[in-house]
C-alpha cells in the first residue's frame, strides 16, 4: 500500500486460528507470535476476503499446529551481536483431549547502540473432542518484551556510523517495556452438513516507552466474538458471520518519569467498537468456480481528552464493501479473476492533528481492486508459474506526516493508483536419483501513484507513492543431497521515494544469504542442525524507512532504519 504508519504492521488484520490479533485499527505486531507454534500462514492480498474484514491492505491467518502426539522439542540458534534464542515445545495426546505448550526466549545486544532486547512468549493450546460433533479449542498467549530503541538516523550517520542510535535516544536511554496477552475459547461444531465456529476472545495490551521528549504509558483491553457457519444451500455452499470488538485504550504522556517533579503533560482514552458482518457464495462448477461476497462494516470510536476535559465522538458511516471472483481451469492451468472493495480505519495517530486533538475530518479508506492472472504447471507439474496483474483505486489514503520532533498524524491523499504486476516461477535446473537442485523466483514491479494530492498548498498529484519501491526480486536455489540442503537466495529491492516531493529516493540495494543444514535420525530422535550467513556480502541497506521525515534543531532529518551487516548463525533442533 504504501504511505504506512512509521510503526508496526497497520492497514494488514491478522488472525490467530479465529482470533482477530490486530488491534482496533488494524495495527499488528507480527513478530510477536514464534514460528514454533504455527502450522500454517495463510496470506490474503488486497481486499480479497470477504470472511476477514475486507481490508485494503489484505490479512494474514495464523494457525496454529494440530498436531497432538507425543512429542517434544527443544530448539536453540545463537546468532550474532551476542543473540540466542531458546525454545521448547511439548505436546500430549490423553483419549479426547489434547494439550499443546511452547515456550521461547530471546536475547541480544543488537548490532546497533541503545539495541539490547529481551523477549519472553509462551503459547498454551487446550483441545477436547465432546463427541463426533462437537470439540472446544481454548488457547492463550502471553508476550514480554524489553528493548532499547535506537531510532532512525540520518543520511550522514547511516553511511559513516550505521551502528550508531540516534542522539536523543541513546541519551535518554530510549526504549519501552511491554506486555501482551490473548486468550480465546471457540466453539466447533459439524453436524451433517452444517460446520460453525464460535469465539469468544479477550486481549491486553500494557506499554511503557521512555522517550527523549516524554514518558508514554499505553494501557488497553479488549473483548469480542466471532462466528462463522457454513452450510450447502441448492446451487451455493454459503458461509455466513459476524464479529464484534471493544477495545478500551488509554494513552497519557509524562515528563522526566521517576523524577520528584513528574507532572503529567497530557491524558486521553479511547473506546473503539467494530462491526463487521459478512455472507459469501462459492459455487463449483465442472472446470470453474465462481465467488460472491458482501461485508459490512461499521466503527464507532469515543474520545476523552481528560486533560483538558473535553469529549468527541468519531463514528464511520457503515461501509459495505462487495468481492466477485472466477477461476476456470483447463488442463495445466487456471485463469482468475476479481474485483473487489475494500476500506482501512485510520489508526490512533492518524485520528490526531498536530496538537493532538481529534481531527473529525479524517475519513477511512476506501477503494476498488481489479485483479486478473493465470497459474499453471508443465504436464509432468517440474516447471510452475503465477502470474497476476491487478490495479488497486484508493480514495482518501491516509499518509503518515512528520509535524513535531518524533510525532506523526496522518492526511487524506485525496485519490491515489496502485497498479502492479506479480510474476512466480519454480523450475528444476538438476535431478538425480539422490541429488536435486531447484529454483524459485519472485518479481513485482509497482507504478503506485498519487492522482489527486494538495497538502498545504503543495501540489504532489502524479508523484510517485510515497515508501513503496519501483520494483522487487526474490529468487532461491535450493540444493538437496540426501539429508544435507543447501540454499542460497537473493533479495533485490528497488529505490523508495521518502517524501511526497520525491526530492529523496533510497539506493536500490541486493542481499544474498546462505544456509546449510543436516538432518539426522537416531533411534527416537530427530536432529537438524542448521548454520548460515545472511548479506553475505556485507552490503549496507535500509531496511526501513521513516517517509517524510523532518529535521528539527538545526538537524538533519533522519530518514533511515540501517539493515543488519553481515551476520551468522548456528541452529539446533531435537524432536523426541
Amino acid at each position: 500500500m504504501g504511505s504506512r504508519s512509521p510503526y508496526s504492521t497497520n492497514k494488514i488484520k491478522s488472525y490467530l486460528n479465529n482470533i482477530p490479533v490486530s488491534n482496533g485499527v488494524g495495527e499488528t505486531t507480527i513478530e510477536d507470535f514464534g514460528i514454533d507454534i504455527l502450522d500454517q500462514i495463510e496470506i490474503n492480498k488486497g481486499p480479497n476476503s470477504s470472511i476477514y474484514g475486507s481490508g485494503l491492505g489484505g490479512n494474514i491467518v495464523l494457525k496454529t499446529s494440530k498436531n497432538f502426539e507425543k512429542t517434544i522439542k527443544i530448539k536453540s540458534i545463537f546468532k550474532s551481536f551476542n543473540t540466542y534464542q531458546n525454545s521448547i515445545s511439548l505436546s500430549r495426546n490423553l483419549n479426547k483431549l489434547n494439550l499443546l505448550l511452547n515456550f521461547e526466549k530471546i536475547k541480544s545486544d543488537g548490532y546497533r547502540d541503545n539495541n539490547t532486547y529481551d523477549n519472553n512468549r509462551l503459547f498454551a493450546s487446550v483441545n477436547y473432542e465432546i463427541n463426533d460433533n462437537y470439540e472446544i479449542d481454548l488457547i492463550h498467549f502471553y508476550n514480554s518484551a524489553d528493548a532499547l530503541i535506537p531510532s532512525s538516523l540520518s543520511l550522514e550517520n547511516f553511511i559513516n556510523n550505521p551502528s550508531s542510535a540516534a542522539f536523543s535516544w541513546r541519551n535518554a536511554e530510549g526504549g519501552e517495556d511491554y506486555n501482551r496477552s490473548l486468550t480465546g475459547l471457540t466453539f466447533n461444531s459439524k453436524k451433517n452438513i452444517y460446520s460453525s465456529s464460535t469465539t469468544f476472545f479477550y486481549k491486553t495490551f500494557n506499554n511503557d516507552e521512555n522517550r527523549p521528549f516524554n514518558y508514554l504509558i499505553e494501557d488497553s483491553d479488549s473483548f469480542g466474538f466471532r462466528h462463522i457457519g457454513k452450510f450447502p444451500l441448492n446451487f451455493f455452499d454459503i458461509s455466513y458471520g459476524l464479529e464484534y470488538s471493544n477495545e478500551n485504550y488509554l494513552f497519557s504522556t509524562w515528563d522526566e518519569y521517576g523524577s520528584m517533579d513528574q507532572s503529567i503533560i497530557s491524558q486521553q482514552t479511547q473506546d473503539r467498537k467494530n462491526y463487521n458482518y459478512f455472507l459469501q457464495l462459492d459455487k463449483s462448477f465442472k472446470n470453474s468456480f465462481f465467488t460472491f461476497g458482501i461485508g459490512s462494516n461499521k466503527i464507532n470510536y469515543d474520545w476523552v481528552d481528560e486533560t483538558e476535559s473535553t469529549s468527541l465522538s468519531y463514528n464511520t458511516k457503515t461501509i459495505i464493501s462487495p468481492r466477485i471472483s472466477y477461476n476456470h481451469n483447463l488442463e495445466n492451468i487456471s485463469i482468475f479473476g476479481n474485483i473487489s472493495h475494500g476500506f482501512s480505519s485510520p489508526n490512533i495517530d492518524e485520528t490526531l492533528d498536530e496538537n493532538g486533538v481529534v481531527n473529525p475530518d479524517i475519513k477511512p479508506e476506501t477503494g476498488w481492486n481489479y485483479e486478473l492472472g493465470l497459474i499453471g504447471s508443465t504436464n509432468d507439474n517440474s516447471l510452475s508459474y503465477n502470474l497476476g496483474l491487478y490495479f488497486m483505486d484508493i480514495k482518501n489514503l491516509l499518509v503518515a506526516q512528520r509535524t513535531s520532533f518524533d510525532t506523526f498524524t496522518g492526511v487524506n491523499a485525496g485519490r491515489t493508483t496502485h497498479p502492479g504486476l506479480e510474476v512466480t516461477i519454480n523450475f528444476p535446473l538438476y535431478r538425480s536419483e539422490n541429488l536435486s537442485i531447484t529454483s524459485s523466483n519472485n518479481f513485482s514491479k509497482y507504478w503506485y501513484t498519487f492522482k489527486d494530492f494538495n497538502n498545504r498548498g503543495i501540489d504532489y498529484s502524479q508523484n510517485k507513492l510515497t515508501g513503496v519501491p519501483n520494483q522487487t526480486k526474490f529468487s532461491k536455489i535450493k540444493i538437496n543431497l540426501k539429508n544435507y540442503l543447501a540454499q542460497i537466495s537473493f533479495q533485490n529491492v528497488g529505490k523508495i521515494p521518502m517524501n511526497d516531493s520525491n526530492e529523496l529516493f533510497t539506493d536500490s540495494y541486493s542481499v544474498f544469504d546462505l544456509k546449510l543444514s543436516k538432518l539426522y535420525s537416531i533411534k527416537n530422535f530427530g536432529i537438524n542442525i542448521s548454520t548460515g550467513i545472511n548479506n553475505l556480502f556485507d552490503k549496507r541497506y535500509a531496511s526501513g524507512i521513516v517517509i517524510n521525515a523532518r529535521g528539527f534543531g538545526g538537524r538533519d532529518p533522519r530518514f533511515y532504519y540501517p539493515g543488519l551487516p553481515r551476520n551468522y548463525y548456528l541452529s539446533l533442533s531435537i524432536i523426541i
